[in-house]
């Protein structure tokens, strides 16, 4: 695993990716702050938490809609792939986060 930074609302998160991943996850987490800027801007005064769980909410929605689109077979397919590597690294995600707050 290699380990890159993304910054997202002004916060950097240190990730761990695999090996050739960094530019993915860097436009990735690019698009993510860019939703949660326009979020932020629509819904002015609300926390930051707030702000996170509607974009969270809206990215959902997009993705739900393109997957109830999608044929059957290409659908399972896409689930298999997408929320196991999805899962797995929000795992690791999620432990980096837990392990940087406990290091402070």
């Amino acid at each position: 695993m290699n380990s890159i930074k993304v910054t997202i609302l002004n916060k950097q998160y240190p990730l761990k990716v695999q090996p050739g991943d960094e530019a993915l996850m860097q436009e990735v987490a690019q698009f993510v702050d860019k939703r949660l800027r326009e979020m932020k801007k629509h819904f002015a005064g609300q926390p930051n938490d707030t702000i996170m769980i509607l974009s969270c909410l809206s990215l959902a929605e997009e993705l739900f809609l393109l997957k109830k689109n999608m044929p059957e077979p290409v659908d399972k397919a896409l689930n298999a792939l997408l929320f196991g590597e999805v899962s797995t690294q929000l795992r690791d995600t999620i432990d980096q986060i837990k392990g940087s707050k406990n290091t402070k």
